[in-house]
């Protein structure tokens, strides 16, 4: 019997009778099972990095270390999932004098103790879930109605995938201890989940911060476009991970893509925005903020030539004046598109709900890539993907991409103030910072989490989605 039969024989055993639990978390509770996975997988080729000794260590990383060497796992899952400690504060708890605070407590811990989605199953649903994404047909492991048998099934389905070898576990930065997604695999469609906080975002942070090193000049930033570039953003986007939500899918995503590409992708509804270029940070928003500015635009204006008839038309707009219903807005895209270092780059139209961005090096690369080296075919995809973009020029380095984590609804409305703060303006729907320097966003540890250190991506390189 092959060790994926033997797999799905014990996925039909541990199924068996009737149970609240959904099939996915009775199978990742039990050690003979996922070390079973790990046999599988390794001899498929599956490796596991070390224990990076700079950085503190990963407990996932430590039990798939466990499940390869097929012995400790149920030592390397207690600490993983943190029962010891929990327990004895729970013995504590049970001594307490007082009634009242006593069973608050108890019922708090035992909660903990209960908990469906232990740490340790994370770590184990890379072994089922392998190279690819949550597929469509894997949700059915996540009902608690599914038959055993047809649990079983998906099992096996999913142990015959070849898995990708590539497999990088934790994901902190060695100086902030800022922790990022744990990743699976080299493409942007595989699945990844969080080390710490909330199992759909992997922090409670009001803003994620990326870094993106850049070559240097023009920084492109768009939203639809055609051609071969344009259709790999949809594929992209439509190759999000199943099971969670379009936010949560977004969050995780940039950071892959990122990896994949050196391009980002923020949503941002449909609407229209304008980009600002303040002192090396840019800002993307619905509705900019020019009343700091306002005295210094209007004097520079005047002397770029624009009439005092154009310069009172646009005044009220800078200004943010309201009950002004007649703003000439013909005149401020003709004069913004004229002059987009004080106006930004205004209204850019969206066709897509995500802007994405890009150095002008990494989207050449791609569209190379993508047109088999064919360079007039490749010069055509990047101009398609330039009709309508906005193109900054920003220095060589690491820019550093600052995006409101609207997958956080308790720390979702705070990131917009944060983020005003550093540029001195109030701007309305701000959908992201993107500076050359790190900024300061405050006093709170808790405002900012770093998802990921971005890698510059491989000539020619793009993503194959899944």
């Amino acid at each position: 019997m092959s060790l994926s039969d033997l797999i799905t024989a014990r996925a039909i055993v541990l199924l068996q009778g009737k149970s609240a639990r959904s099939p996915i978390h009775r199978l990742m509770d039990d050690d003979p099972f996922c070390t079973l996975m790990m046999r599988h997988r390794m001899e498929q080729g599956v490796g596991l990095p070390e224990q990076d000794p700079g950085i503190p260590p990963s407990a996932r990383l430590a039990l798939l270390h466990a499940l390869a060497a097929g012995e400790g796992v149920a030592e390397a899952r207690e600490r993983c999932d943190g029962r010891r400690g929990l327990l004895a504060k729970l013995s504590k708890a049970r001594e307490i004098s007082d009634g009242s605070i006593r069973d608050i407590l108890v019922r708090s811990m035992e909660a903990m103790l209960e908990k469906e989605d232990p740490n340790s199953h994370w770590a184990a649903q890379y072994l089922l879930y392998g190279a690819e994404r949550i597929l469509q047909s894997a949700i059915a492991l996540h009902e608690s109605d599914t038959s055993p048998e047809a649990a079983a099934a998906v099992v096996g389905a999913m142990m015959r995938r070849p898995p990708d070898t590539s497999l990088t576990i934790t994901d902190r930065d060695p100086v902030t201890g800022a922790t990022g997604f744990i990743r699976i695999g080299r493409r942007p469609a595989h699945f990844g989940f969080p080390e710490t906080g909330s199992p759909k975002t992997g922090t409670n942070a009001a803003i994620l911060h990326y870094e993106i090193e850049h070559p240097g000049g023009a920084f492109c930033l768009f939203t639809d476009c055609g051609g071969p570039i344009g259709e790999l953003m949809g594929k992209i986007h439509d190759a999000c991970p199943l099971y969670i939500n379009d936010p949560h899918q977004l969050m995780a995503l940039n950071s892959y893509w990122l990896r994949e590409m050196g391009a980002f992708c923020v949503p941002c509804g449909d609407t229209q925005i304008t980009f600002l270029d303040r002192d090396g940070v840019v800002s993307a928003s619905e509705y900019p903020d020019f009343r700091v500015d306002v005295d210094r635009i209007l004097a520079e204006l005047s002397e770029r030539g624009l009439s005092s008839e154009g310069l009172n038309g646009i005044a009220p707009y800078l200004r943010g004046e309201r009950g002004v219903p007649d703003h000439d807005y013909d005149l401020i895209d003709r004069v913004s598109q004229a002059n987009p270092d004080l106006l930004g780059y205004l209204g850019m139209q969206l066709d897509r709900s995500q802007i994405f961005g890009i150095p002008l090096d990494g989207l050449r690369a791609l569209a190379t890539g993508l047109c088999d080296g064919d360079e007039a075919r490749a010069e055509a995809a990047v101009t398609a993907a330039l009709t309508g973009a906005a193109v900054l020029d920003m220095p060589a380095g690491p820019l550093h991409l600052y995006v409101p984590n609207i997958a956080s609804p308790n720390r979702s409305d705070e990131a917009e103030p944060l983020l005003n703060a550093v540029t001195g303006r109030k701007d309305g729907a701000l959908m992201f910072l993107l500076a050359d320097r790190p900024l300061d966003i405050g006093p709170d540890p808790h405002a900012v989490t770093t998802m990921r250190r971005v890698l510059p991506a491989a000539p020619g390189a793009g993503p194959e989605p899944g």
